[in-house]
């Protein structure tokens, strides 16, 4: 199966991966699917909701509290066809 992203790619004159890598997010199973293998970052979609009703609740709980925070979660690059060279 080719993506429409590749489609544009060739139109351009360009090879994946020897011109230019693709990568996803999200680790779609259609990552696997399609030519040539998407590489891609995948993360956990639980801990992202879990983190964030847990800051909304601190919020509700504490007003004076300062509107913005920033919190890092893990992610890992799945290195697939798309991105080797």
């Amino acid at each position: 199966m080719r993506s429409r992203l590749h489609s544009r790619v060739e139109k351009a004159g360009l090879n994946i991966p020897k011109d230019i890598a693709i990568v996803g997010f999200n680790d779609e199973p259609i990552a696997t699917l399609i030519e040539p293998n998407l590489s891609s970052i995948t993360y956990s979609g639980y801990e992202i909701g879990r983190v964030a009703a847990q800051n909304i609740l601190l919020q509700i709980e504490n007003p004076e509290m300062p509107k913005i925070s920033k919190t890092v979660l893990p992610a890992r690059l799945i290195v697939r066809e798309s991105s080797m060279r």
